[in-house]
């Protein structure tokens, strides 16, 4: 069976190619999803060509290349009349025409290949955000952990909804998760500068798949908003410089919070370092305003041991040890 390539990055493009394109595809017997991943590969397996859909129940036009005879590799077909094996987000793809799958080796040579495929399609709960506490102004990232249990690629969207009314940014696209991988995905909560007395506000969320919407997960988070004693002038209170806390808990497992001030509005990034110096994951946390605020990280795919973790912003930057016990 062949997996998908979640990027472009294993197809390499030569000088050589025809087009290969469905206005009639489908999966699950409906019309391709928009964001479905079609991939190409030639009589050896090699992976020679990809795209995504943006059209439901179309794909293409999508370059299939052949071999370079100057790179001395093999790039995709070798020999004019070679069958292509199409794949639709990692599941075997049947061909329906009307055109026959095969190579011609003619430039400009468009090549209409409608294609249908089929999976389970089901996602679990694999890492739920717990409630926290801030102050008003502060920004709140949560993020939702769920499992692909089905079969092949699957590709999921978030929304969020404050119960108050108030501001939630959930991250706009699609996470792809192969079949019995994690995506993560976030949203954030905007806690409104101006409060007169604490409050909570309940954000119902939800984790749908981007080929079948009724297949989801959903949840509720609360945030428990706590006032804090303003200076006796009004003036609004911020922090004098850049500050990056200890995470709590800590140790952890598998979940943790990473709290830090920013004297001034900036563009902020976290990563996770192992024991060895080696990044394994880097999160954009955005532009954020000056102030408190904080980021729940979740290592529930991770091993016990010692961590490190670095946050930068603007020209700012500072790292400190977490530890991760299971």
């Amino acid at each position: 069976m062949f997996l998908a390539s979640l990027a472009y990055g294993d197809v390499h493009p030569t000088n050589v190619w025809m087009n290969f394109y469905g206005s009639v595809s489908t999966y699950n017997g409906q019309p391709l999803p928009v964001g479905s991943i079609i991939d190409a590969y030639d009589g050896q397996g090699t992976h020679c060509g990809s795209d995504t859909v943006t059209t439901a129940g179309n794909y293409g036009f999508m370059p299939v290349y052949a071999d370079d005879p100057l790179s001395g590799i093999d790039e995709g077909a070798s020999e004019v009349g070679e069958t292509i094996t199409f794949v639709i987000n990692g599941r075997l793809a049947a061909v329906h025409g009307p055109d026959m799958p095969n190579w011609t080796g003619a430039l400009g040579d468009d090549k209409e290949v409608n294609l249908s495929a089929s999976a389970i399609i089901s996602i679990a709960p694999y890492s739920m955000p717990t409630d926290r506490f801030a102050t008003p102004g502060d920004t709140i990232r949560y993020m939702v952990g769920v499992q692909n249990t089905g079969q092949g690629i699957d590709f999921y969207t978030i929304s969020a909804n404050s119960n108050n009314g108030w501001i939630v940014r959930p991250f706009f696209g699609f996470v792809y998760a192969p079949a019995g991988q994690v995506a993560y995905l976030y949203f954030d909560f905007l806690v409104p500068p101006v409060l007169f007395e604490d409050t909570t506000d309940i954000i119902t969320f939800r984790v749908s798949s981007g080929i079948d919407p009724t297949v989801f997960v959903e949840g509720t988070v609360t945030t428990h908003i706590v006032m804090t004693d303003a200076p006796d002038d009004g003036a609004t209170l911020l922090p004098a410089g850049f500050s990056l806390h200890q995470n709590r808990p800590n140790p952890f497992n598998p979940v943790t919070v990473i709290s830090f001030e920013l004297p001034r509005a900036s563009a902020v990034s976290l990563e996770i370092y192992d024991i060895l110096g080696r990044q394994l994951e880097s999160f954009d946390l955005g532009h954020l305003s000056a102030g408190h605020h904080s980021f729940e990280y979740s290592a529930a795919s991770r091993t016990s041991g010692v961590y490190f973790y670095r946050l930068s912003a603007g020209e700012f930057s500072d790292v400190r040890k977490m530890i991760l016990l299971k």
